[in-house]
Order: structure tokens, then C-alpha cells, then sequence
């Protein structure tokens, strides 16, 4: 099932939403703030993500519920409903959409100020372009894939993607759907 998650940190507060709703409250001294970004997997290619991810968006800022729950809403998708007993997921190798559905969703992104905002429904010279602002492009390793809306690849589909974005400071944000392919 497809998810849509967002990170958000305000100084020492962090809370994790899952499809619009806050889930995770909690304190972390933590502030390092990463500049170069390694999505997918770990910087030394161990514990990567095992399934899909698209339109990953980060913040200098750190988003209001309101405006996560907004960004939810606007790609058109319901929350999945738990299963009544442990099951195998339905199979969706993309995640559902509308052409009306992408636009109302990356205008909702945009809208907000993302630093760095990458649709991944296209790739130029190997690599994810920006889909708002000075986004910079974002690299796909060996073995890396996205998708093009009614084309046969898939969304980011395993691998791991690069970027070099300007420092977040303590207040900041991230958000991304993603598509969990482990067993549950």
C-alpha cells in the first residue's frame, strides 16, 4: 500500500505523520542536519529501502500538521484500510494517480517552499531533475529507476539517489510516499 510520510523536527521536538495524521511525538538532542542526501539506502550501501519511493520533497522549515495533512489531501488518495487479519498487500507497482491528482499535489508542495523537491516522474541525463524552485538534480546509482506516468518503469524502484542541498538548520522537514515492499 502506498504511504505518504513526513519528518518534522522544531529544535528538539520531532514528530514522524503517516498519511496526514501525526503518529510519533518525541525529543531528540540531535542536530546535525544533513547536506548531502543519500535516499534509498545508507551512505555506505548497507540497510537500503526495500520498495518504492516517489515526489520526495525537504523543508528549511518545519512544516504544520495543517499544511502536511493539506499536502495528503491533495494527491486524492485514502488511507488504507487495516487489514481485519495478516495478509499479502495487494500489488500496485506505481503508486495510483490522476494527471489532475499529480499537478494538485506538486502545486501543493511548491506552494510550501520546499529547498529541494523531486517529482521523480522523469529523468534527464541520468538523473531526477528538480521539480520546484533551485531543487538540485538528483542522481540515481547504478541499478537506480523512476518512472514517467504511463510509461512501463516503475516509480524509484530500489537503488540509491544523491543530492547536495543547503544546510536545514534545527527547524526542518521531509516528506515522501512511499510503497514498504517487506513482509510485514
Amino acid at each position: 500500500t502506498w504511504n505518504h510520510v513526513a519528518f518534522v523536527r522544531r529544535g528538539d521536538r520531532v514528530s514522524v505523520f503517516l498519511n496526514g495524521q501525526e503518529e510519533i511525538k518525541t525529543e531528540s538532542k540531535s542536530k546535525s542536519t544533513p547536506q548531502k542526501l543519500t535516499i534509498g539506502g545508507s551512505i555506505d550501501n548497507t540497510f537500503n529501502f526495500e520498495g518504492k519511493l516517489d515526489d520526495v520533497a525537504f523543508y528549511q522549515k518545519a512544516l504544520p500538521a495543517e499544511e502536511i495533512a493539506l499536502h495528503y489531501k491533495a494527491s486524492g488518495l485514502t488511507p488504507p484500510k487495516p487489514p481485519a487479519k495478516p495478509r499479502t498487500a495487494a500489488f500496485h507497482p506505481q503508486r495510483p494517480h490522476k494527471p489532475e491528482d499529480l499537478k494538485r499535489y506538486a502545486d501543493a508542495v511548491t506552494k510550501t517552499g520546499p529547498v529541494a523537491f523531486w517529482s521523480l516522474h522523469e529523468l534527464k541525463d541520468g538523473k531526477a531533475p528538480g521539480a520546484a524552485g533551485d531543487s538540485p538534480a538528483l542522481a540515481l546509482e547504478k541499478n537506480a529507476s523512476i518512472r514517467k506516468p504511463g510509461g512501463k518503469s516503475l516509480n524509484f524502484n530500489g537503488g540509491r539517489m544523491t543530492a547536495a542541498i543547503p544546510a536545514l538548520g534545527n527547524d526542518y522537514s521531509a516528506e515522501m510516499w512511499f510503497w514498504n515492499e517487506m513482509p510485514n
